[in-house]
């Protein structure tokens, strides 16, 4: 997916959702800046990408080059247990350290 491509669908879901990139930026933890160098260079990550569905209350699909959904995330429930569930999995998933586990697992809990 090229630069233009990922950046465009992130700026779109961000205006669907009413959101600014401002706000992005804040939930993300990063400066402004860095979110534009981001969208300017499509290098969001897969973090990035998992932390802006949930800012914008989307789901997202992993798909591999065969068409197969390696994970689906409209598996994800709004009770809190599945929630934290879904993150673990999806951490292991994704091969985060400890640190990024844990946050991503908070993350879930306050939601």
């Amino acid at each position: 997916m090229s630069a233009d491509n990922i950046s465009s669908k992130i700026k779109a879901l961000l205006a669907l959702n009413g959101k600014k990139s401002v706000e992005l930026a804040k939930y993300l933890g990063i400066s402004r800046q860095s979110l534009a160098n981001k969208f300017s260079r499509g290098s969001f990550s897969a973090e990035d990408l998992i932390q802006i569905a949930s800012f914008t209350g989307s789901t997202l699909e992993f798909v591999c080059s065969a068409g197969t959904v390696v994970l689906d995330g409209s598996c994800l429930r709004s009770e809190r247990n599945d929630r934290i569930e879904n993150a673990e999995q999806l951490a292991d998933f994704l091969g985060l350290d400890e640190e990024q586990k844990k946050k991503l697992i908070e993350e879930n809990k306050q939601r």
